[in-house]
């Protein structure tokens, strides 16, 4: 775990299907002004090696906020900005599959502080006690 004090961020993405594709997806954020609290999915296209990122509402795409996003000359490598986060997709060993997909999502705080490290627990009515 590492602690995450930027005002923008992007979670970690997460392989949502179970096949025997071994990719890697590396994201970070190129713009924060572009940030909102959202969840997203990368889609592959086998037949056009593409890949599609969505925005997702309610475990559906959002209409006209999807990119395509094309392999590069060399082949195997997948890179696009899209809506304020880089994205890179690497092929591994076992290339992807139709409908392969990664889930991941963003955060924006809406403080004016920016995001803080808190639990923001006020004195309880009750005395709690733990042991660890």
């Amino acid at each position: 775990m590492e602690l995450d004090t930027d005002d923008a961020s992007v979670s970690y993405p997460i392989k949502i299907t179970s096949t025997t594709s071994n990719g890697i997806v590396e994201l970070t954020i190129s713009n924060s002004s572009n940030i909102s609290t959202n969840g997203y999915r990368l889609r592959y296209v086998n037949s056009n090696r593409t890949f599609i990122a969505e925005r997702m509402v309610d475990n559906v795409p959002v209409p006209n906020e999807s990119l395509i996003i094309n392999e590069n000359s060399n082949g195997g490598i997948w890179e696009a900005i899209y809506q304020g986060v880089s994205i890179k997709i690497i092929e591994g060993s076992n290339s992807f599959i139709d409908n392969d997909r990664f889930s991941f999502s963003t955060f924006k705080t809406q403080n004016p502080e920016g995001k803080v490290n808190v639990f923001n627990i006020s004195d309880q009515a009750y005395n709690v006690f733990s042991p660890f």
